[in-house]
């Protein structure tokens, strides 16, 4: 065997190897995980202009030194759905037709996990997704830790007269299949991310004179216009 030989064959080897290392298993679990519940990771590229921008976004919204990724990903799905729901925008959807429904845009992170719950709730029954939805890893720390988001801000009360008694839980720390099946509701969501906005920044007045450039004033996300129909 060649010098060259000997040398890939140790490479491959370690590759190999190392792939099953603890780190690698519970990062391929991990990805596993997120992609069925419908997050599938992406490249992007951000010029420094954009990732600026997009760091102060993140530090406004969720204070400094923040470096998870999901959370990075709630502020991009922010940003998306504010440009998505402008007016201009919402008319071309309107023309095209097929295309997905309005939620409002989430200024807070309480909001944004709302709707990235909300995501993973529409990639199945939610009976289906419970266990999903609580999975933990190694330690026992879950990937998607429970919260009192929905019970604070979604009436369950239909929804409890709906569920059999048997499955019912008293583990506040477990998403229970009512919250997830709320967390499918498109107009329940944007009600209660509406009503969390309303903790986010106040909205500065315009003045006297707008000095708005028309071009970018048409683009301005309106922050009404998904409060019409919103049939699930």
């Amino acid at each position: 065997m060649s010098g060259k030989t000997k040398a890939k064959a140790k490479t491959t080897e370690k590759v190999r190897v190392s792939s099953e290392a603890p780190s690698a298993v519970s990062h391929r679990t991990k990805l596993a995980l997120y992609k069925r519940l419908g997050f599938n990771q992406q490249k992007i590229f951000l010029g420094k202009d954009a990732r600026e921008k997009l760091a102060f976004l993140v530090s406004l919204q969720h204070g400094e030194e923040i470096d998870d990724l999901m959370t990075v990903s709630d502020v991009l799905s922010y940003c998306i759905n504010a440009c998505y729901n402008s007016k201009s925008v919402q008319e071309e959807v309107k023309k095209r037709g097929g295309l997905p429904r309005v939620v409002k845009a989430a200024k807070t992170p309480e909001g944004q996990r709302l709707y990235r719950y909300y995501q993973m709730a529409q990639v199945g029954d939610a009976g289906d997704l419970v266990d999903d939805f609580n999975y933990t890893d190694k330690r026992g720390v879950p990937y998607f830790p429970h919260t009192n988001d929905v019970k604070a801000n979604i009436d369950l009360g239909d929804l409890y007269l709906d569920q059999d008694d048997d499955e019912e839980t008293d583990d506040e720390d477990q998403w229970s299949t009512v919250e997830i099946q709320a967390l499918r509701k498109r107009q329940a969501i944007s009600q209660a991310i509406k009503k969390l906005n309303k903790k986010a920044l106040p909205k500065t007045r315009k003045h006297t004179v707008d000095t708005t450039l028309d071009s970018e004033a048409s683009e301005q996300p309106d922050e009404d216009t998904d409060d019409g129909d919103w049939a699930d």
